[in-house]
């Protein structure tokens, strides 16, 4: 952190607090992320159309706190670790793009599938919810990725 925005001891432990909690949220959110994914069943159709769905659907508190983190370790001016965690979600945006082209990929499958017009006009809500999610989830980990590295280029300036 550049010698003209010290921070008072007060603001410094609210900063690192940020920070734990965020990673906690980040933490536990990970766990509900991956538990979806065990045991991988690829191939089956429902499986795959469910688990994405669930995985955009839990992902918020993933990115609550990756995003409390990401603001505290920019105040606290830990540049390397602002990097890193700016890579972390670049690569969880690409993830989440390949997350959605299997998604999309059995949507068809499930049009095919569903005969009641009641039952499709519920997955047709949950396709646009979805493509929704696809769409501003991971615009948002670029974001903040990108945040973390100008900001980590503004401290270095200064």
């Amino acid at each position: 952190m550049p010698a003209s925005v010290q921070l008072t001891p007060a603001a410094r432990l609210v900063w690192q607090v940020m920070v734990i909690v965020g990673f906690l949220l980040a933490v536990v959110g990970m766990l509900d992320l991956v538990q979806l994914w065990v045991p991988i069943q690829f191939g089956v159709p429902e499986w795959e159309y469910g688990t994405a769905s669930a995985f955009f659907d839990q992902f918020p508190v993933v990115g609550l706190g990756l995003a409390l983190v990401m603001g505290g370790l920019l105040a606290l001016g830990w540049r390397w670790s602002v990097r890193g965690l700016g890579i972390a979600c670049l690569l969880i945006a690409v993830s989440m793009w390949v997350v959605a082209a299997v998604y999309l990929t059995v949507v068809p499958f499930t049009f095919r599938a569903v005969q009641d017009p009641v039952v499709m006009t519920g997955i047709k809500k949950g396709l646009v919810k979805a493509l929704a999610q696809f769409l501003v989830y991971p615009l948002a980990m670029l974001w903040l990725a990108g945040i973390g590295w100008w900001g980590t280029r503004l401290a270095r300036r200064a």
